[in-house]
């Protein structure tokens, strides 16, 4: 084989892991993901990550439209060693100034429902 068929076929199995893992990106049209959004920031819930870093683009794509309602510090701009951030995406629940819990990487949206306890109702 060529090595363009070699990419070819890599590219395509990553896409099929990939989607097998529940990242589609589409997720976001199944669900109220308005109000989940709104339920992970009341809960002190923050992504730190950068909009140059894939996976935090992706992340970005599983929310959907309400990624405007999600907290989102911008590692390029804020520094975030002094939350011990060292990979993107980071969700970390902060409440009264105090870490509860973090994950490191992309998830899907049952993922972070099952990680921030906050519900994904179906449209």
């Amino acid at each position: 084989l060529g090595v363009a068929a070699v990419l070819l076929i890599l590219v395509f199995n990553f896409g099929l892991v990939h989607k097998a893992q529940g990242h589609s990106g589409l997720e976001h049209r199944k669900y109220d993901t308005l109000s989940f959004a709104r339920c992970m920031t009341k809960n002190g819930f923050t992504m730190f990550g950068s909009m140059s870093c894939g996976h935090c683009v992706e992340q970005k794509e599983i929310i959907g439209p309400a990624w405007e309602f999600t907290k989102f510090v911008e590692c390029q701009e804020t520094d975030c060693e002094s939350k011990n951030v060292t990979g993107f995406p980071t969700w970390i629940q902060i409440m009264d100034d105090k870490e509860i819990q973090r994950h490191e990487g992309l998830m899907s949206l049952d993922e972070l429902s099952n990680f921030t306890k906050c519900d994904l109702e179906s449209l």
